[in-house]
């Protein structure tokens, strides 16, 4: 449970190169949340500059007018990801599959964003979505509806997909957090990639929805 029943809890992770676009992501977050509600932000720390830490850090405390508002930074050991591929893209691109072992073990569900986006509305809309039925909450990915369409994954079968099988986009995901350490989701993604290294398209998101297809929906 979180601390208050108001309480959102959102995740987001960079390295230097997108520090000031989570910056930017971050004050649309706060701009945008309900009064009533308090924000828990969680920052993965891919190696962001001290500079470039202050700037967000100011920008978090000038928009945290009730000061009820907190902001913890994450430094996460990135060696598990050293052996990934990135095919020219910082190795931060992989910082999503580690929330599960880096968040507070109370937090059991979490907003990720991806550190690109600007929010127009409340966040705290998603957050009240119950997560206790599923995995996580996403939406189709636009231009990939499915496991086995084109520039999905190629050896869907292989790993329990079938045809129908969704494939979701990872920009924007309320996680079961208790579920995903549970089934070990982030050992299984990183299995995926690690084995299939050679025909990965899309990094984290691949290998997201290939750790989660076959895993079942509650357990």
């Amino acid at each position: 449970m979180s601390k208050f029943d108001n309480q959102v809890n959102v995740v987001l992770a960079a390295d230097d190169n997108y520090a000031m676009q989570l910056a930017v992501t971050m004050f649309s977050i706060l701009r945008n949340l309900n009064k009533m509600s308090c924000l828990q932000l969680f920052i993965l720390d891919g190696g962001i500059s001290s500079k470039n830490k202050n700037k967000i850090k100011r920008i978090f405390k000038n928009n945290n007018q009730k000061k009820n508002h907190s902001i913890i930074w994450i430094k996460p050991d990135l060696e598990k990801l050293n052996n990934l591929p990135t095919k020219g893209k910082p190795r931060a691109i992989y910082l999503p599959l580690l929330i599960p072992e880096y968040l507070p073990d109370q937090c059991n569900k979490v907003i990720f964003l991806d550190s690109d986006l600007v929010l127009e509305s409340d966040i705290t809309k998603l957050y009240k979505h119950d997560v206790e039925i599923t995995p996580l909450w996403a939406v189709r990915d636009l231009l990939i509806q499915t496991l086995s369409g084109k520039d999905g994954i190629k050896s869907y079968k292989e790993i329990g997909g079938t045809e129908k099988s969704p494939y979701f986009n990872s920009g924007v995901m309320l996680i079961n957090l208790d579920y995903w350490r549970r089934e070990k989701v982030t050992s299984g993604a990183i299995d995926y990639i690690q084995e299939y290294k050679e025909e990965t398209r899309f990094h984290d998101q691949e290998a997201l929805n290939a750790a989660l297809v076959s895993l079942p929906l509650n357990s």
